[in-house]
């Protein structure tokens, strides 16, 4: 028993300690892992969006500098074609058709004389960005059904004066099967994407979609600021990791999550058979040293034994 206490201690110890080096760079790999596919996602997203931005920014400039309207209208014409998303590109000025305003619409759309752009959404988003691009919160298209939203800036002429807005509509449809086509860091993991405030833009349930909030039904264990940040955030609590990147300029979110036992339970239960192997090596080391020990002690008896009958028979050869 001496024997085999020290050898268990050991024993107990060793596994105790791998295991939690083995734990602690399972989750340093969990990391890196999630954040890599949430980078990656984001930076194709992001990829997508770049002939929409491009053509905003392009056309901002042009408007900036010339307002023949016969340049206009061919310049949005034949950006209207090279967006693979988007569902047209239009230019309005702040004011109805009746009141002197102007639109420029790719599809050929002509609104009613009543119509003025500053009262929509994406003409107000776009001058609160103050020269920036604007991202309209996303809405379902009355015409398609389908999730959209409005990518716009502000043109400002010669004199610095807000001209007008120039706008894409951009079909968000295409975002659910990118995440679709996205394997998820293990067997019970998931990926979405969320806004700024943790509303669903892509789920499985499509009736989540604009309606159901991600920080209202997960169990993450952190604030929002501290988990939608600009350079993006990994980490785990003690049942799931969590990892989220944020879609290039847009104010969306890919967010991974899953169940840490995919990545923890092999290791728990590499570490009970070793640490089970350990010990049976041990009890058999334990016991073959027994073994031998007590072969030895019967060996020296029997020495001490002859030892002694040699020395009595001296003594009587003696007398």
């Amino acid at each position: 028993m001496g024997t085999f206490l020290p050898l268990l201690t050991v024993t107990v110890v060793a596994c105790t300690v791998f295991a939690k080096v083995s734990l602690k760079i399972t989750n340093i790999y969990v990391s890196a892992e999630t954040s890599r596919i949430a980078a990656k996602l984001a930076s194709d997203i992001a990829e997508r969006l770049v002939p929409a931005t491009v053509n905003v920014e392009n056309f901002a400039v042009t408007a900036a500098n010339t307002d023949d309207s016969d340049t206009l209208d061919m310049v949005i014409h034949m950006m209207g074609s090279s967006i693979p998303y988007g569902r047209g590109i239009y230019y309005g000025t702040g004011a109805s058709r009746r009141n002197g305003g102007v639109l420029y619409d790719s599809e050929g759309w002509v609104p009613d004389e009543d119509w003025n752009p500053a009262t929509r959404g994406w003409y107000k988003d776009a001058v609160a960005a103050n020269g920036k691009i604007a991202f309209s919160t996303p809405y379902i298209d009355a015409d398609t059904g389908l999730l959209c939203v409005t990518i716009s800036r502000e043109v400002r002429g010669p004199s610095g004066a807000i001209s007008g807005v120039v706008g894409v509509d951009i079909l968000l449809d295409k975002l659910t099967a990118m995440v679709e086509e996205t394997t998820p860091p293990s067997k019970g993991g998931s990926i979405v994407i969320i806004s700024a405030d943790g509303s669903y833009l892509t789920n499985p349930d499509g009736s989540k979609i604009m309606s159901a909030n991600y920080f209202e039904e997960s169990s993450i264990p952190v604030q929002i600021s501290d988990f939608l940040t600009e350079k993006g955030s990994a980490f785990q609590s003690k049942k799931s990791y969590y990892a989220s990147c944020r879609i290039g300029a847009a104010p969306w979110f890919v967010v991974v999550e899953g169940p840490l036992a995919d990545f923890t339970s092999a290791i728990k239960l590499t570490v009970l058979v070793f640490e089970l192997a350990l010990i049976v090596f041990c009890v058999f080391c334990s016991l073959l040293n027994l073994r031998n020990f007590n072969k030895m002690r019967s060996e020296e008896r029997s020495v001490g034994a002859h030892i002694l009958s040699e020395v009595q028979n001296l003594v009587v050869a003696a007398k």
